[in-house]
C-alpha cells in the first residue's frame, strides 16, 4: 500500500520542489536532494510502522496483546 500509493504520490508532490531547491548547488545539490528524499521515506515508514503498532494493540484482545509482551524467548 505504501510503497503503491503514498510514496509514489508524495514523489510528484514533494521531490520537485526539493529538487529546484538544490539545484543551484550543482551535483552536490541533486544528491543532497536524492538524501533528503531518503529521509522523507525513511520517516514515513517509521511513522506507519508506530501507527499500526497502536492500531493493533488498541484492536487486538486484550489477552493476546498481554501475552505479546509478556512472552519469553526460548533460548
Amino acid at each position: 500500500m505504501i510503497d503503491a500509493t503514498i510514496i509514489p504520490l508524495a514523489a510528484r508532490v514533494i521531490f520537485p520542489p526539493l529538487l529546484r531547491g538544490w539545484d543551484g548547488f550543482g551535483p552536490f545539490g541533486v544528491a543532497m536532494t536524492l538524501m533528503t528524499w531518503c529521509g522523507v521515506v525513511g520517516f514515513g515508514w517509521v511513522v506507519t510502522a508506530c501507527v499500526g503498532a497502536v492500531l493493533w494493540e488498541r484492536t487486538a484482545p486484550p489477552k493476546t496483546v498481554i501475552e505479546s509482551q509478556t512472552a519469553e524467548s526460548s533460548d
